[in-house]
């Protein structure tokens, strides 16, 4: 074919200036190749070139840097720099242009033209940003590839705010990923550009946006920790139902340092219905912090989240800070709570509701306080059903607990119980109710209700058999003093005509008695144990005793239906769409 007629093509407009243009690229050589780039951008200088001819020319300009050989006068010569990135009506055009630019020669994209590339952004965002994928996916093949990939970030509001932020998300991951070099230098304007990303309305744009952040968190966990954590939006979006499951997979991988509040609301309203949420809070709650928020509105005790046992799981690790136990104990949800989850009816909850009550402290005033709520009926009437020596052994730890503290009207009803468990064939359930009959034996009423049970004559002759031997003499002293106090106090309200005040009695000087121990031992002996006796229930070693505070490590799971777990999605969330 005849070589192109470049005087034609320098017109502009005309029959001869279409006729080699239409020639493009069939006209051009070696030869001449350099003069028609010229030419050409000659032509988009002028101000008098028409419009339509402007985009004929880059329509010509995309078919010549396809040919090979063609496109690397372009290159040396830094023609792209005076393309005419300023003409709106052309940019579609000429975006189209720098596809085929950075496909074939990414090194063309230099400082200078990403300088003025950028001029585009604003009303391209969306094929600015493929432009750019294009030159990202050879990212360890060009040799200065930051002028152009920084443009992810110092444009990052036109990516973020428009229709694009999903692929601009899923970018930046596929950066991070794929190359060493880029996540190491910029994982954190990677993480930051993405939680300014958060503040998109877009549903679905959110939920790739949360599931960015936990990839970028997979890929260098103990960088990202360190990072800004969005916690304003994440509290935002946790009341977003159609969101939540995606924060959530985040916060099961990261959770916010401070300002805490927010999100901790927000994540009780959220485990209403997943079990997730709960799942956070109690790893949130292990920060003393955090659980001084959940104390402070402590209303989400008496809530199903999403199950009882789920509640006790969040109660547990908040008991754990053992200096906010006073203020957790002052709460009145504290009582509905265990009044709740005691309609469990299982033995590792009644279990679990023991330690609870165990470490928050009784007091005389709190034991009372849980008598007048009716939980200690109800814990004592489901407790006592139970025949699992589990059960059995935290039904007497709860009965000495309060014991200690001072008589409660509930005892009347248990003192049958213990009289059953100390002549039970089991030698441990037997010891422990003994110590715990001692214990009660003290209240002139729970002396009557022995004496009813004929507990006072097996004790009697329990005297003769040299292991039993101590625990009837103390049980016998302590059941004799209750005795003749109620007599006198009898006596005197008969001549007094004044109903008798049964108050708690002081422990017999000569029958100081630790539930807790396997021994019996004289006070002078005892020393400052008995000064701390009053506060021992709610200590941390106070599980070293033999009548153990079950543990709580690990509640049951009382539900029917198996107990929710992770959702796979949330531990290996799903890749973010990629860009087209």
């Amino acid at each position: 074919m005849e070589p192109i007629n470049l005087k034609n093509l320098e017109r502009g407009t005309g029959k001869d200036f279409l006729r080699e243009l239409a020639n493009v690229p069939r006209n051009l050589n070696g030869s001449n190749i350099k003069q028609f780039y010229s030419t050409v951008i000659e032509l988009f200088k002028k101000k008098d070139t028409p419009e339509p001819s402007m985009s004929r020319l880059i329509v010509a300009l995309c078919k010549t840097v396809s040919v090979s050989g063609f496109i690397e006068p372009f290159v040396k010569h830094n023609f792209a720099v005076d393309l005419p990135y300023g003409n709106s009506a052309l940019q579609e055009q000429l975006l189209n242009l720098f596809c085929v630019i950075v496909s074939h020669a990414p090194s063309a994209f230099n400082a200078t033209v990403a300088t003025k590339f950028c001029r585009m952004i604003k009303s391209q965002p969306r094929k600015c940003l493929t432009v750019i994928a294009i030159l990202c996916k050879q990212f360890d093949q060009v040799v200065d590839p930051w002028p152009v990939v920084d443009i992810l970030f110092k444009e990052s509001a036109h990516f973020r705010n428009s229709e694009c932020a999903e692929d601009y998300a899923s970018l930046l991951v596929y950066l991070c990923q794929e190359f060493e070099d880029f996540r190491d230098s910029r994982l954190q304007h990677c993480w930051t550009a993405i939680c300014e990303a958060l503040s998109n309305e877009n549903v679905p744009s959110l939920i790739t946006l949360y599931y960015s952040l936990c990839q970028l968190y997979e890929v260098d966990a103990d960088r990202v920790s360190q990072f800004q954590f969005p916690t304003a939006a994440v509290a935002i979006h946790l009341k977003k139902p159609a969101v939540v499951r995606a924060v959530i997979s985040l916060l099961l991988r990261i959770t916010p340092k401070h300002r805490t509040s927010g999100v901790v609301q927000g994540l009780l309203a959220a485990a209403h219905f997943d079990v997730n949420a709960n799942l956070v809070l109690v790893k949130m709650a292990t920060k003393k912090s955090v659980s001084k928020t959940l104390i402070h509105d402590a209303t989400w005790m008496t809530c199903d989240l999403p199950t009882k046992v789920d509640t006790m799981r969040l109660f547990a690790v908040v008991l754990s800070h053992v200096d906010l136990r006073p203020d957790i104990a002052s709460k009145p949800e504290v009582v509905d709570f265990l009044k709740n989850v005691t309609t469990l009816d299982s033995s590792g909850v009644l279990t679990a509701v023991c330690t609870f009550v165990r470490r928050l402290g009784v007091t005389e005033e709190y034991a009372l306080q849980l008598s007048k709520s009716e939980f200690l009926a109800q814990y004592f009437a489901t407790a006592t059903q139970h025949t699992d020596e589990t059960t059995i052994h935290s039904t007497l730890l709860m009965i000495d607990t309060i014991a200690k503290a001072c008589y409660v009207r509930e005892f009347s009803n248990v003192c049958d119980y213990v009289s059953n468990l100390v002549k039970d064939k089991n030698e441990a359930i037997s010891q422990t109710a003994c110590k715990v009959a001692i214990e009660l034996a003290r209240y002139p009423k729970c002396a009557q209700r022995f004496q009813q049970a004929k507990l006072d004559d097996y004790f009697t002759r329990k005297q003769k058999d040299p292991k039993m031997k101590k625990v009837a003499v103390h049980f016998l002293k302590a059941y004799g003093k209750a005795l003749d106090e109620s007599i006198s106090g009898l006596a005197s309200a008969s001549v007094s005509g004044a109903p008798s005040a049964i108050t708690t009695p002081k422990q017999p000087k000569d029958a100081m008695i630790d539930v807790r121990n396997d021994s019996f031992s004289s006070e002078s002996e005892r020393g400052n144990e008995m000064k701390s006796s009053s506060s021992s229930s709610s200590s941390d070693d106070e599980d070293e005793s033999p009548i153990h505070s079950p543990k709580i490590d690990s509640l049951p799971n009382t539900n029917k239906t198996k107990q929710p777990v992770v959702p796979a999605a949330l531990e290996n969330p799903p890749p973010p769409s990629q860009v087209e």
